[in-house]
């Protein structure tokens, strides 16, 4: 095929690599003797995990913003001064969870500790 040389081509590298890979998180999974690896894991997990849960987080916060503005309009004795005062607290909050949500959690966001787990990762080897 083309492409390929005499190693095997990407696939052969892509199942080298994938091997290597597997050797190095097998080695290093002592959380004392390599804890930087373990926290770099730990970092990028969590960040991953609020990745893969944005949409739901975003509809979370979308709904509770709706209830949150619909108060106001379904009850129409929390549309005094007074009463819409403590209305104003959770909506800031939620607004700025959204924000969080739509701004903060993006895949460059969730790269940042994969880079900084796979540099520990490599760095690991000095020590096997």
């Amino acid at each position: 095929m083309r492409g390929e040389g005499a190693t095997g081509g990407p696939r052969a590298a892509d199942e080298a690599y994938e091997a290597s890979i597997e050797f190095l998180q097998g080695k290093t999974r002592d959380r004392k003797k390599f804890n930087l690896v373990f926290e770099e894991n730990c970092n990028y997990g969590f960040r991953r995990n609020l990745w893969g849960l944005k949409p739901v987080g975003v509809a979370v916060t979308v709904l509770a913003l709706t209830a949150i503005a619909a108060l106001p309009v379904l009850e129409p004795a929390r549309r005094t001064t007074a009463a819409i005062a403590p209305i104003v607290v959770p909506g800031g909050l939620t607004s700025l969870l959204l924000l969080g949500w739509l701004f903060v959690v993006t895949p460059r966001w969730v790269e940042i500790p994969a880079n900084a787990y796979a540099d520990r990762l490599v760095e690991a080897t000095n020590h096997l």
